[in-house]
């Protein structure tokens, strides 16, 4: 991860290290998935949130509700029960919702806290390029494949449609293949890639990203025989 420019950049990623540290601690259930457990992993750039899953919210939210407003340091902002819960916890916006697939996430641990795979993590940003399509999703799943390496990445990958079953015939993997293929997250405008949240440099140049999503679609085509 380059260098802050301002030292005070790196006070609320280390706040939020701590805050989930502590709340790991509190809910050993929960995971902490999205861009900061990426960033866990590689350290492309920061991430001032937290975002977890929880396989049992829905059937088990009142207790968790009740308890989390227990600790100290919780505020909670906005709730759908039975699905999410929004709030601040030690002044980091953290979020609960409920595991969206049935397949159980491949976890482990860093820094104490319980974060999915990177393969795992590759799987989830594939699937949130597709229902998301969102910039941030592009980039972390390409510093995530450029990480793994191409044979790890296409390996990973190949499980997609068994993580992620579509109601219809349609194919995840198909999906992604496509917007892999051509690149258009709806917020691209709006995100100023150079002063994205301390992005690795070789990270904020959009073009660069788009050759960077090309060939790892030409990859995973050839490698899987994806038609």
């Amino acid at each position: 991860m380059k260098k802050a420019d301002d030292e005070n950049e790196l006070e609320p990623w280390e706040k939020l290290l701590s805050a989930q540290m502590v709340f790991q601690k509190k809910f050993p259930e929960c995971i902490l998935v999205g861009g900061t457990a990426a960033a866990l992993h590689i350290g492309h750039r920061f991430s001032m949130d937290a975002d977890y899953v929880h396989a049992n919210l829905e059937k088990e939210f009142e207790e968790i509700l009740k308890k989390i407003e227990k600790e100290v340091g919780w505020k909670t902002n906005r709730i759908e029960p039975p699905v999410l819960i929004l709030g601040h916890f030690r002044g980091v916006r953290t979020g609960i919702r409920q595991l969206i697939r049935k397949k159980p996430l491949e976890t482990t641990i860093i820094n104490g806290i319980r974060v999915p795979t990177l393969e795992e993590i590759l799987r989830i940003k594939a699937y949130l390029i597709v229902r998301r399509n969102a910039t941030r999703d592009f980039i972390d799943f390409i510093a995530i494949f450029d990480h793994l390496g191409t044979t790890k990445s296409v390996k990973a990958l190949s499980t997609l449609d068994l993580c992620y079953p579509q109601k219809s015939e349609a194919s995840m993997l198909q999906q992604l293949l496509l917007q892999l293929a051509e690149p258009k997250p709806w917020d691209l405008t709006q995100t100023d890639l150079t002063n994205y949240k301390n992005l690795k440099v070789e990270y904020t140049n959009w073009k660069e990203i788009i050759k960077h999503t090309q060939s790892a679609a030409q990859n995973i085509i050839k490698t899987l025989h994806v038609k």
